[in-house]
């Protein structure tokens, strides 16, 4: 979709997510999210909208993401323990 902002997994929920990125972006935009956590071969492609946008204050920004599809508590599981966030 666009080039590749990620820096960082911050937070992972059933409905949505937020992410350390590059740079800034616009509230309301579609995001297509590729979560690759060590341990698992194929990655998870999840679509999703940016709800908000803030500046870390290390010259990075914090980003909240709304999926549009709820992720099943299995797959939310399986990813937590990948990115170790447990």
């Amino acid at each position: 979709m666009g080039p590749d902002l990620a820096l960082a997994l911050v937070d992972l929920h059933e409905d949505g997510l937020c992410m350390r990125l590059k740079s800034a972006v616009n509230v309301g935009i579609e995001a297509e999210v590729t979560l690759s956590p060590s341990g698992r071969r194929k990655p998870t492609k999840l679509d999703a909208a940016v709800r908000w946008c803030r500046e870390a204050g290390d010259g990075t920004f914090l980003v909240g993401l709304s999926l549009r599809k709820r992720m099943l508590h299995k797959d939310l599981s399986e990813l937590v323990k990948g990115f170790g966030l447990v």
